[in-house]
């Protein structure tokens, strides 16, 4: 796909279905991730999946420029004109969903079939909220990128306490393990910040347009937990669109294709 100024945003095609599907990672995996939904996607669907920047292939030249939705809307809409497609669906996974959201509000009268896993944006997250609101958050998370010791604390607290539970304690050690992570989180932070789910404007595109939704969330998710789906799904026109799996936030892999024929119309 062309670079339009500062942003650049890699593609992998793979399937074999002549309805197209654009598709969007979670945070630190890449373009390929959806290749083991292929056995239940692939026959529909030709995947058009990016790398998110900061992952795989895509590029920014100008690292401390923040992503708008008007350059994101531009950089979609010139990969739909180049590609000749008109009508496509969706598929995003945790960061990626809020892509995927977004593409919804951009193109409502286009988008067909819409496939959230776990999406990151339909509610606000405290912690990041906080974390903007406080004076100076970007010299401390970069210094937080060389030594991450007081989060590590501080977590350790709020798992004692019961603020944090055991599984989001763990999880946030796992991503800030090494520094590569920990930069990577910052990076990406930076970037996406500026882009918000309008979850009154994503309601509407799907009543109106009659999008066939799905949202699936793990049981025992303790980053984007099912309860979190209720934001949308509250104004729906259907409302049977909430599909709960036996597993964690890790939702894209060979057992979810099971699960994903139930719907493959």
């Amino acid at each position: 796909m062309s670079p339009t100024d500062d942003f650049y945003l890699h593609r992998e095609t793979y399937g074999s279905g002549k309805e197209p599907l654009l598709a969007f990672h979670g945070f630190y995996r890449d373009a390929m991730d959806f290749m083991v939904l292929l056995p239940s996607l692939g026959g529909k669907y030709t995947i058009h999946s990016f790398d998110l920047f900061h992952h795989g292939k895509s590029r920014i030249s100008n690292m401390g420029k923040p992503l708008e939705k008007e350059k994101l809307k531009e950089l979609i809409t010139l990969f739909l004109r180049e590609s000749g497609i008109e009508s496509f669906s969706l598929l995003g996974y945790s960061l990626g969903g809020l892509t995927a959201m977004a593409c919804i509000e951009f193109f409502p009268g286009r988008v067909k079939d819409v496939y959230l896993f776990a999406p990151y944006g339909l509610k606000k997250n405290r912690w990041i909220d906080l974390a903007e609101q406080i004076p100076f958050s970007e010299s401390i998370f970069r210094k937080v990128i060389g030594d991450p010791s007081i989060i590590f604390k501080l977590f350790a607290l709020m798992n004692k306490t019961g603020i944090a539970s055991d599984s989001m304690y763990r999880f946030i050690l796992h991503q800030l393990e090494t520094k590569e992570r920990r930069q990577k989180i910052y990076d990406t932070w930076k970037t996406f910040r500026n882009i918000r789910a309008d979850i009154r404007k994503i309601r509407e595109a799907v009543n109106r347009n009659n999008i066939n939704l799905h949202l699936f969330y793990g049981s025992s998710d303790p980053i984007e937990p099912p309860v979190k789906a209720n934001v949308l799904i509250c104004g729906l026109k259907n409302k049977n669109v909430l599909h709960i799996l036996d597993t964690g936030h890790n939702l894209i892999n060979e057992k979810t294709n099971e699960e994903l024929r139930k719907y493959i119309l």
